[in-house]
């Protein structure tokens, strides 16, 4: 079998990036281990407002299924709330929205194929390109490939084929269930808590609407049991109220990659995406949108090489222009929040919720962190009580996004893939 591109793996990332190959004419080949797209889910289900520009279609508003105004960060009894701009979002249904992505990819041209495992590569160092194994049920397929996109996620076969993982990257580890019949008190408002029962991470309530909501709790703590610190979050008096008459019906547990699993994103005729490249945004690890911006900008380039001539060498350089600041400013946080998180006690959870909802910058939370706890609940405390200090905080950060979106724009228009 031969292709000009493979695509490994039908998540955001590959279905974004098989949909450009497509659109460019190219044979296109997506695998999939799984039986069927968008099952198991594993994601929060909560989507950034402000990166919906970034993306390369118009997303369907039946995919938009319930909208937040902003989040409530939460330490014990000290509480903020940040809304608008960064930090309004939307509910979405993971499971419709992979399925709506693979079909985009197949309206494209390009063949999906379930079910289908990849199980090895050789690549060509002289002329470019390579073979892969893909297992189909008893049967061993050879594809031959022009590019080859890895996008199969945080234990990326396609990583390890190279020999490129870094193998003790830190990742992003979470329990997650979906449940019904709770009595939010907001339901406008996705809810962060930082305690003991999210070590090196928090724990959510993110409103999928009125009565419906994904309550999890994600570490990148190795060490802890996340099942038994569920157990801790949803015991929490604040909580057990809201989920007294509801019951999980659906988990969607799951990992993601926080450090980074490998020094670069394109080895050879081989491209990364996704969480295999662990293109998502820190300290929220927000992660969906992100899989199909840089999926797009993955296949384009794949697309520009095959076409062009373009070496795919332009990957990184096309990345910094769509999603670069966003990208890097994200990588910037990876070595502060390890620190924070190895700090114990409430100090850590303190600055992590200031780092997490912008009232505390990088700088700030490294002298914070030498110095006392009531510094930093005196920190939050000011903000919260002053509207001219939420004022500023709320107009630099909308300032901010039209900076990004103009910046992105205009990249697009002179740069265009």
């Amino acid at each position: 079998m031969k292709c000009d591109v493979l695509v490994v793996g039908a998540g955001p990332a590959g279905c974004s990036a098989a949909a450009a190959c497509g659109a460019a004419g190219l044979k296109t080949i997506v695998v999939e281990r799984k039986p069927e797209i968008g099952v198991p889910i594993t994601c929060s289900g909560a989507i950034g407002s402000y990166l919906l520009p970034y993306l390369p279609f118009k997303t369907p508003k039946n995919l938009l299924k319930h909208s937040i105004e902003g989040l409530e960060f939460i330490v014990d009894e000290v509480s903020y709330v940040r809304r608008g701009g960064p930090w309004s979002s939307y509910a979405i249904d993971r499971s419709a929205f992979d399925k709506w992505l693979s079909q985009r990819a197949v309206d494209s041209g390009a063949d999906l194929i379930m079910s289908a495992e990849f199980i090895d590569a050789t690549l060509d160092k002289s002329w470019g390109g390579g073979r892969a194994q893909i297992r189909k049920k008893d049967e061993i397929i050879e594809v031959d490939f022009k590019v080859m996109i890895g996008a199969d996620g945080a234990r990326s076969c396609v990583l390890e084929t190279l020999g490129e993982r870094v193998s003790d990257a830190r990742m992003g580890q979470a329990v997650v269930y979906e449940y019904e019949g709770v009595t939010l008190e907001s339901p406008e408002l996705d809810q962060l808590y930082f305690g003991d029962f999210a070590p090196g991470g928090y724990a959510h309530i993110f409103p999928l609407s009125d009565n419906r909501a994904n309550i999890g709790v994600g570490t990148i703590d190795s060490a802890a049991d996340l099942r038994q610190c569920f157990q801790d979050f949803i015991a929490l008096p604040r909580v057990k109220a809201q989920l007294k008459d509801g019951r999980p019906v659906l988990e969607k547990s799951g990992i993601v990659s926080f450090e980074p699993l490998s020094l670069r994103r394109q080895y050879g005729s081989v491209l990364l995406a996704g969480e295999a490249a662990s293109q998502n945004i820190k300290p929220l690890v927000e992660g969906f949108l992100p899989a199909i911006i840089c999926g797009d900008v993955a296949g384009k380039t794949a697309a520009r090489h095959i076409l062009k001539g373009e070496s795919l060498s332009m990957y990184q350089r096309n990345l910094d222009r769509r999603l670069g600041l966003i990208l890097r400013e994200s990588d910037r946080l990876i070595s502060l929040l390890e620190d924070i998180s190895d700090l114990s006690g409430r100090k850590s959870y303190l600055l992590l919720s200031g780092l997490c909802g912008n009232l505390i910058s990088p700088g700030e939370a490294s002298k914070l962190a030498l110095g006392d706890e009531e510094d930093i609940t005196s920190r939050l405390e000011s903000w919260n009580k002053s509207l001219f200090k939420q004022f500023l905080s709320n107009a630099s950060e909308r300032l901010a996004i039209i900076y990004l979106h103009c910046q992105a724009a205009v990249n697009n228009k002179i740069y265009k893939l």
